[in-house]
């Protein structure tokens, strides 16, 4: 389009980067003091204090900073993609956030 290699190398570069956690290996941890989903261009990280709602999905659950559904969800809190471990998923969640809310007090 512009003439030179370089442009189609940079526009292929940016398309796996916006479309890289379905490209790429996607690394979730769930850990006390924070939950992470780290690809290989992005990482996403919310700490558990930070939480304010948490949505289920078929997909996943949605750790968000927001008390309310909004158009920002989608640019705020971390995703996490349940694979064959559902319920040690959504069991997990449960107890960290409730580690954290007595941590709180």
């Amino acid at each position: 389009m512009l003439g030179s290699p370089l442009a189609g190398f940079l526009a292929a570069g940016l398309l796996a980067a916006s479309i890289g956690d379905y490209l790429f290996p996607v690394r979730y941890e769930l850990r006390r003091r924070a939950a992470s989903a780290a690809c290989l261009f992005s990482r996403q990280e919310i700490p558990w204090e930070r939480v304010r709602s948490v949505w289920l999905s078929e997909e996943g659950v949605k750790l968000s900073p927001l008390r309310r559904p909004s158009r920002m969800d989608a640019f705020r809190g971390v995703f996490l993609r349940f694979g064959p471990e559902r319920e040690q998923v959504i069991e997990a969640v449960k107890h960290l956030r409730a580690r954290a809310a007595e941590a709180e007090e």
